[in-house]
């Protein structure tokens, strides 16, 4: 059954049960990965300011553009 199929459109209470469960499930390899990838951010932003970006420029390239190019 998918969101088209249900009335309302809404997640039943067993299928918020289950996503809460695969959050939980994932949850520390979320935390592992927290660290590294704010590394990779800051690297990407201070690297757009050394060539040359602006904060505003930089901020906003590191902010809308994928994790990994």
């Amino acid at each position: 059954m998918n969101q088209q199929d249900k009335p309302n459109g809404k997640m039943t209470k067993v299928e918020m049960e289950m996503a809460v469960d695969q959050m939980l499930e994932f949850l520390p390899v979320f935390i592992a990965q927290a660290q590294p990838q704010a590394q990779l951010l800051r690297s990407k932003y201070v690297a757009l300011k050394a060539e040359g970006f602006s904060d505003k420029e930089a901020l906003h390239i590191v902010s809308t553009r994928p994790l990994y190019e």
